[in-house]
């Protein structure tokens, strides 16, 4: 079992993340700005309450990300991925420590048109204490899909991508290729 902390886990792909997470067995901690608004991870606390932690968080705020690390950091004994699409530095370096803790971590950054690479000096800082940082780059997938369960098949190539990531790899950049999303 791992131990997964994803931000904007209320919506599109973090949400399909949380949910095939969750249903392979691994413990979540899930952030979003309002998770009791998000429909969506209140019926996966309903399906898997043991196994998911949803706490408030805005990664663009300093103390938000203050508070949702106290929230978990007394749950956990480490975790093995951390998964951001906004802010995905200060995330890393607040979970750091527990990410140190974990087996095999990876902190990824999900982006969409592959624009955003890692600080290098957070890279460094992340390889120090064996934790690989990766991009992982959704391509032209859509930040949101009102059609059916679009993120299904990149949910699944991206955990398989992340399961699959070594130290070597760290400040990689992973596009996610085809998904068998397009027609």
């Amino acid at each position: 079992m791992k131990r997964v902390v994803i931000a904007d886990a209320d919506r599109g792909l973090g949400l399909e993340l949380v949910r095939q997470y969750l249903e392979r067995g691994d413990f979540v901690v899930a952030g979003a700005p309002d998770p009791d608004a998000s429909t969506g991870l209140v019926a996966l606390y309903e399906r898997f309450p043991d196994m998911l932690l949803a706490h408030p968080l805005d990664p663009a705020d300093a103390s938000s990300i203050e508070e949702f690390w106290d929230a978990m950091r007394d749950r956990e004994n480490g975790c093995e991925v951390l998964i951001a699409d906004a802010a995905p530095d200060a995330l890393a370096r607040q979970f750091l420590d527990l990410l140190s803790l974990g087996d095999s971590p990876v902190a990824a950054h999900l982006t969409l048109g592959g624009a955003s690479t890692p600080d290098p000096a957070l890279v460094e800082e992340l390889r120090a204490k064996d934790v690989a940082c990766v991009v992982v780059d959704g391509g032209d997938l859509p930040a949101e899909s009102h059609e059916g369960n679009a993120f299904e098949a990149p949910g699944a190539v991206i955990i398989r991508l992340l399961d699959g990531v070594t130290l070597e790899q760290t400040g990689s950049l992973l596009p996610l290729g085809d998904t068998g999303t397009s027609s």
